[in-house]
């Protein structure tokens, strides 16, 4: 018996940003209730929020193709270093006959090339770090502002009574938000 995860229904727009979507700043002061807000239209609005980041990613993406490329180039290739590249693993291998000591050399220069990739690729790489992060402040800046409505309230509360598993409910329990303590 696996773990099934059903996405929800995609929201209206009128719902999610326009003519019956009531937004409002949080009270910083009482955050139980903030994160009670943003846990529970993360959970209500989570197919929104995907398809959104679809749309800026692509949008991203096609605004500036080759700096997407380089830039997720370059995030394999640094990521590759430190795994090829680890000393508890060159500590362990046997010194080679003719140079001894060089793996220490090896780490070294892999570490300086690695270096001299980030900054070269710099520009690259923060522009795939936006495309990968955007899409998480805007959802989260929409959770926090969007007031819950009758639908909203009635649709976790019937998802609950169900327990169904969502991508968004699968996230927030692995980053330990726990949605029960939130229906308060």
């Amino acid at each position: 018996m696996g773990l099934e995860c059903e996405l929800p229904p995609l929201r209206s727009l009128d719902d999610f940003l326009l003519g019956s979507a009531r937004f409002q700043p949080p009270n910083f002061q009482d955050l139980e209730k903030w994160g009670n807000r943003v846990t529970k239209n993360f959970l209500y609005y989570q197919t929104n929020y995907f398809v959104m980041a679809m749309i800026v990613s692509v949008l991203f993406i096609l605004y500036n193709p080759v700096q997407t490329i380089s830039g997720i180039c370059a995030f394999v290739v640094i990521i590759a270093s430190f795994v090829v590249i680890n000393p508890n693993q060159i500590q362990g291998q046997p010194q080679h006959e003719k140079f001894p000591g060089s793996t220490g050399w090896l780490y070294i220069g892999g570490i300086i090339l690695t270096i001299g990739l980030i900054l070269y690729l710099f520009q690259s790489i923060m522009y795939v770090t936006l495309i990968i992060l955007l899409p998480f402040v805007l959802a989260f800046i929409h959770a926090s502002l969007r007031l819950r409505n009758l639908r909203n309230k009635l649709s976790n509360a019937i998802d609950e009574k169900q327990l169904r598993y969502t991508p968004m409910g699968v996230f927030l329990e692995a980053m330990y938000v726990v949605v029960d303590s939130a229906t308060k």
